[in-house]
């Protein structure tokens, strides 16, 4: 247990060090943030903070055993995987012509885009943009018919690569060889768009899982002085992948930015903004940097520190209850496209119509969308379960073998990863749907006391 506690306690100053340093930013940053009631928005953070800290701590150290999977349980999984990665193989390759906006399968156009989108990672953005502008499901391969398997595999589909990632060392080689495939076609899938979040998602569960199969062992007491020695090696090596991951997807995010942006110097102080907010000349970052580097300050502090200016302006807009249907984008686009108008009543969209602070475009943090539920005072409580849950999780992920403890730790990082951005897992419903399914699965195999 204290081998436990020791890496929950790393864990536990990691995200807090991240948030803190995130609304550090916000205030330091180059933006010129005006905060609208700064004495509440200072005390709501830190009250946020405040709950989750606590509710880690809580669900560190309260009691609630774990239990490896059962042989047929985890039998039944391991016997399903393999046809399901090659059903997935063959829907993200659909999928990669409907994201190009082709109506045939035809490899040379195929091929060409992909050259051409990973040549210029901004052009390609943009012509992927146009190519589906005024184009519906019903006109790309597949069809309206494969709209809807679509919007039902989003279930599976990242789940599959989370278990194909998780069980690669004791897979076969025809399951290893599809694994690799599945990743390069995700991939060329991503980057051929120039877009972001589907490299990062796919980098973090690369990490997470292989950084708790590398941790698995240091929980275990009563080892030989070998396995210490080989553990502590094992547990060395966590650092330093962590710190590849960071770059790798640091320089996939500048290279998309920039080729979107258009060149390394599009930022103009006078001109550039962000929902009209400018550039504050006198950032002390500025000063302490040279110019080469103003771009990615720039940018990286754009994407998480926005999110904290939606949050100061909605906190002054009055809460209309959701009854647990605006916590979700997806959700709410969904319904409201079909003549439920939730979009309305969210938070971000009265933002927009009262402070020009675009709902799609421009983030509001996680926070924001949890409090369309059960308002911001609502979020400490929430915030506080969120800790334990973490705790509960990545105990079960450690202690045992159940790999849908693996695949939710990786929901759980990429979502306190986005707090100050958006509430990520619930953002689309590809991520809700699979998050649902995975969270289910643990729920009904694990012994963890949930409450």
């Amino acid at each position: 247990m204290g081998y436990y506690l020791k890496i929950h306690k790393k864990v536990t100053i990691g995200i807090l060090l991240y948030l803190s340093g995130t609304l550090l930013l916000y205030y330091m940053g180059p933006f010129r943030w005006e905060t609208r009631s700064p004495i509440y928005f200072i005390a709501i953070n830190i009250l946020y903070l405040l709950a989750l800290w606590m509710g880690l701590f809580i669900g560190a150290r309260t009691r609630g055993g774990y239990s490896n999977m059962s042989y047929a349980q985890e039998n039944r999984v391991k016997r399903l995987l393999l046809p399901m990665s090659l059903l997935n193989v063959v829907i993200t390759l659909i999928n990669i012509y409907r994201g190009f906006g082709l109506a045939s399968m035809n490899p040379t156009h195929l091929i060409n885009r992909i050259v051409f989108g990973v040549n210029d990672l901004g052009a390609g953005y943009e012509l992927a943009i146009s190519a589906l502008e005024g184009v519906s499901g019903a006109d790309l391969v597949g069809g309206k018919l494969f709209t809807y398997i679509n919007f039902f595999w989003q279930i599976f589909d990242f789940n599959i690569i989370l278990l194909d990632l998780y069980y690669y060392k004791k897979s076969s080689s025809l399951q290893k060889l599809i694994t690799i495939f599945l990743i390069i076609e995700t991939c060329v899938r991503y980057v051929a768009i120039g877009t972001n979040i589907g490299i990062f998602r796919l980098v973090v569960a690369v990490v997470v899982v292989f950084v708790i199969g590398l941790l698995r062992g240091t929980v275990v007491t009563n080892k030989t002085e070998h396995e210490k020695r080989v553990l502590k090696r094992k547990k060395s090596y966590v650092k330093y992948i962590i710190i590849f991951a960071i770059v790798v997807v640091f320089l996939f995010f500048i290279k998309t930015m920039e080729g979107r942006a258009g060149g390394n110097y599009i930022w103009e102080f006078s001109t550039y903004n962000i929902g009209g907010i400018y550039i504050n000349k006198d950032c002390v970052f500025f000063k302490l940097f040279p110019q080469a580097f103003y771009m990615p300050i720039i940018m990286i502090s754009a994407y998480l520190t926005q999110g904290y200016y939606g949050l100061a302006l909605c906190l002054e807009l009055p809460w209309k209850p959701m009854f647990g249907l605006g916590s979700s984008m997806g959700i709410v686009d969904l319904l409201t496209k079909r003549g439920i108008d939730l979009n309305s009543m969210t938070f971000q969209q009265r933002a927009e119509e009262l402070y020009h602070w675009n709902s799609r475009v421009q983030w509001a943090s996680m926070y924001t969308w949890l409090a369309n539920d059960i308002s911001f005072i609502g979020v400490i409580i929430c915030m506080l379960v969120i800790g334990i849950f973490i705790s509960k999780v990545l105990k079960d992920a450690l202690l045992s073998n159940n790999p849908f403890a693996v695949c939710l730790m990786v929901y759980l990082t990429i979502m306190v990863f986005f707090i100050p951005m958006n509430n990520q897992i619930f953002q689309t419903t590809y991520m809700l749907f699979g998050f649902a399914y995975i969270l289910f699965r643990w729920i009904t195999t694990t012994r963890v006391k949930i409450i």
